[in-house]
């Protein structure tokens, strides 16, 4: 049986070529006759550099840049298509999982990290950059990440504004003049995991508290949001606040597009394309996916509904292995996903489950390739 084993991450647990090494492993111990593929997938969020860089064969370079908060901080960003092709995860430099919990405040947060990976991207002459939005912790439309490259914002009184979402608040002006020249020789593609318009009720505003905005601070960043909006639409004659996509990562897909000129694309579908997933597909049997959590908004998320609209398209049953499911999950059902499997052996604490993810993980893919095994005498 050929098997593609296609995963998204354990999030707070193990990365998605950690979750596709630990189900291909207890499958080859139940079944060594089974053939299987390993295709770590993302959204465009965390996880999407690791994801693109396996499929594709490319490396991962290691610099120091600021973090959320301004610390320095060791991160990465991905080459592929022999060095042509630079990945810039927002998560790596700006993400969310960078903060305690007590330090999450999108007043105080900046995208400037994820500058500084561009900027050295370009220091590589890459012909092409796909910034992956998604896991941000900020709120500041990416004016963090434009400073980084040398944009100007201004207050009313002709002052340098901080690169957070304060600095949003209090900038009036914007000087573009100084931003480097190498931007506009490079293609830019942002991949997106939601497509959220810029402002209002539907835009990035509804992440915000999650990245620990009060009400009266969502209120104020989504005004902010608007007159960055508006700047930018005056520059560069471009409609980036009823864009889909343009509140992705707190509105940096609004910056990449005004910025950059990048072409916004699904991160889902764009990274499964790059794998040549569906000709994986055209010979498998089975195909494996699976992330931390399975619940009713499953089939309303990213990667495994994504792949589930590959797998009904070319008639592979699709498993699901997940450390937790909360039924019902009639609508993943009828989305096309054939079973879903839970990893847990016990009742046990969060702590606990992160801790054994991989061993339970590779006990329960054991299990299941017993089970195909028999099917298939």
């Amino acid at each position: 049986m050929n098997i593609v084993i296609a995963p998204d991450s354990f999030k707070g647990s193990l990365s998605a070529v950690e979750v596709a090494s630990r189900i291909a492993i207890g499958l080859k111990k139940a079944w060594p006759q089974c053939h299987v593929i390993e295709l770590p997938v993302a959204d465009g969020g965390d996880g999407s550099t690791d994801a693109l860089v396996h499929a594709l064969g490319g490396n991962k370079v290691h610099l120091n840049v600021q973090d959320p908060l301004g610390r320095s901080i060791e991160a990465f960003y991905g080459l592929v298509h022999q060095g042509k092709v630079a990945i810039i995860e927002t998560a790596q430099a700006s993400g969310l999982t960078r903060l305690k919990p007590e330090e999450q405040n999108p007043l105080n947060t900046s995208s400037y990290g994820t500058g500084q990976l561009i900027q050295h991207a370009l220091d590589q002459h890459v012909e092409e950059i796909w910034v992956c939005l998604g896991g941000s912790a900020t709120v500041d439309g990416g004016l963090g990440m434009a400073t980084a490259l040398g944009l100007k914002a201004m207050d009313q009184h002709e002052r340098q504004v901080s690169a957070t979402g304060q600095g949003l608040i209090d900038l009036v002006k914007i000087d573009v003049t100084e931003m480097d020249p190498r931007l506009s020789q490079v293609m830019f593609k942002s991949l997106y995991d939601v497509d959220n318009v810029l402002t209002g009720p539907k835009g990035a505003q509804l992440f915000m508290s999650q990245k620990g905005a009060t009400q009266e601070v969502m209120v104020q960043l989504d005004i902010a949001l608007k007159k960055w909006g508006k700047l930018l639409q005056q520059h560069f004659q471009k409609d980036v606040i009823n864009l889909p996509s343009a509140g992705a990562a707190g509105g940096m897909g609004a910056a990449t597009v005004a910025f950059f000129n990048a072409e916004p694309v699904s991160g889902i579908g764009f990274i499964l394309h790059q794998m040549e997933f569906d000709k994986h597909l055209e010979t498998a049997q089975l195909v494996i996916s699976g992330e931390g959590r399975v619940d009713e908004q499953t089939v309303h998320g990213k990667v495994i509904a994504g792949i589930a609209q590959h797998t009904n398209a070319n008639k592979v049953p699709l498993l699901v292995m997940c450390g937790a499911k909360v039924e019902p999950l009639d609508e993943l059902y009828e989305a096309g996903v054939s079973a879903v499997y839970a990893i847990l052996p016990k009742p046990v604490t969060e702590a606990e489950a992160f801790k054994h993810a991989a061993d339970w993980l590779e006990s329960a893919a054991f299990n299941l390739g017993k089970t195909l095994l028999i099917q298939t005498v």
